[in-house]
């Protein structure tokens, strides 16, 4: 049996020695933490190819010290076939896997993050004040709006019915006068606008031809905007509005709070505060202002 070695061409020599040509692969270990594959531990230094091999030598012109011209060195450096990055074969490799990230990790200081929420702080400062008052405004705008649709259901009650919507009760109270239906009195006007059949409009007695003359949503509660389980209509800040109708027909309407005003129908409520301070109360919103 032929036991002699295999002589390559040129100057590569066989041999399985450390450092010797062809190049022995080791397996990579792979990160237990990001995953990463590294060099065996024999050439964990140095990164590029899986060989085994130390970092190169140059001596005089280039070539590689160190090693015969069948080392693995030499070859490497001056007989690959391709166009070689030196980069990718000298660069280090961290030791370990720990030091891998803590090198390549980027991360903020406590100081980067404390200017970043206080920053946050002083834009939060500065934007909600004004979101809370555009809020404001908005529910103002749709309190006037419902008060507006308010006047227009009760003056079309009183065109088909030619008196506004009251019940005998409080034509007997008002007399010659007008009437205010103050906080939760409002009830009897949204019975009668709705045609709910339920006192003062026991089988349609007020609205016998069954008309709607008002659509609004239900709340659900007795505190919402909407009609409440009470049947009382809530401005948008949860306060009931407050309604003055002409009983005595004169083409205007004594309120009992502002007086007498040059409208048969005014809606007024107590606006963001929720609290009535007076006539001077610039807070409570009013349909004819």
């Amino acid at each position: 049996m032929n036991t002699k070695k295999t002589i390559l061409p040129a100057v590569v020599e066989s041999s399985w020695q450390e450092d010797s040509w062809p190049v022995r692969i080791r397996p990579r270990a792979r990160s237990f933490w990001t995953g990463r594959r590294y060099p065996a531990r024999e050439n964990r230094h140095w990164e590029g190819f899986e060989a085994m091999r130390p970092r190169p030598a140059t001596g005089v012109g280039g070539l590689a010290t160190g090693a015969g011209l069948g080392s693995p060195r030499f070859f490497i450096r001056h007989l690959w076939p391709f166009p070689l990055d030196e980069r990718l074969w000298r660069r280090r490799v961290p030791e370990s896997p720990r030091l891998y990230l803590r090198r390549r990790r980027h991360g903020f200081t406590l100081i980067e993050l404390l200017v970043v929420i206080s920053i946050i702080a002083i834009l939060a400062g500065l934007l909600l004040p004004a979101l809370g008052n555009a809020k404001i405004r908005a529910k103002e705008k749709a309190a006037l709006a419902e008060m507006a649709n308010l006047v227009a259901a009760i003056s079309q009650y009183e065109s088909v019915y030619s008196r506004y919507p009251a019940s005998p009760e409080i034509e007997m109270a008002a007399g010659t006068g007008d009437y205010t239906y103050l906080d939760t009195t409002n009830r009897v006007v949204m019975v009668l606008l709705l045609d709910l059949d339920m006192p003062p409009n026991q089988n349609h007695l007020r609205n016998p031809r069954r008309e709607i003359f008002y659509t609004v949503k239900e709340s659900g509660d007795d505190s919402s905007h909407g009609v409440g389980k009470d049947q009382v209509m809530r401005d948008p800040f949860g306060n009931p509005y407050n309604i003055s109708v002409d009983l005595n027909l004169d083409g205007r309407c004594d309120d009992s709070v502002y007086g007498r005003v040059s409208q048969p129908v005014v809606v007024w409520s107590y606006g963001r505060d929720r609290q009535h301070n007076g006539t001077n109360d610039n807070n409570n919103l009013l349909s004819w202002k």
